[in-house]
């Protein structure tokens, strides 16, 4: 699942210099692809499979309403839907300006392997991918 030992990150983020910031800072170590909306990470997902899903909380978009933020609504889409596909899951590590107490605890059962606070430090970007990458690896066989 590991193409040429680079595990596949998506960075989703409506600020363009925030995800191009993010593809230069891990591409030595990761094989980083972008998304810009939550729409245009949704089409890449089911193709790419990636071992890790690094989401801002607050971008526009259809998958929340008024009431939902639009990066939560956007992991329990992926988590009932592109999730529920056999032998497919994918961690995550929410990486945004307003993470509240509230909102982190919504975020179990969503996959969510690290939450952190912009600006991040790289060391623990990067735990969170390997903590979110071990979420969506299937388990050894028995």
């Amino acid at each position: 699942m590991i193409s040429n030992g680079r595990k596949r990150v998506l960075v989703v983020d409506d600020d363009t210099d925030y995800l191009e910031d993010l593809r230069l800072l891990l591409k030595p170590a990761y094989d980083v692809h972008t998304a810009a909306s939550t729409d245009s990470a949704a089409a890449l997902i089911p193709d790419l499979k990636p071992h890790c899903l690094i989401l801002d909380m607050d971008m526009p978009g259809h998958f929340g309403d008024n009431s939902t933020v639009e990066g939560l609504a956007f992991l329990r889409y992926i988590r009932d839907r592109i999730g529920a596909e056999p032998a497919f899951a994918v961690g995550a590590v929410v990486v945004s300006s307003h993470l509240t107490p509230s909102l982190r605890k919504k975020f179990a059962g969503c996959g969510v392997a690290a939450a952190m606070e912009k600006p991040v430090r790289l060391a623990e970007l990067t735990d969170g991918i390997e903590r979110a990458a071990a979420l969506s690896e299937p388990p050894a066989p028995a």
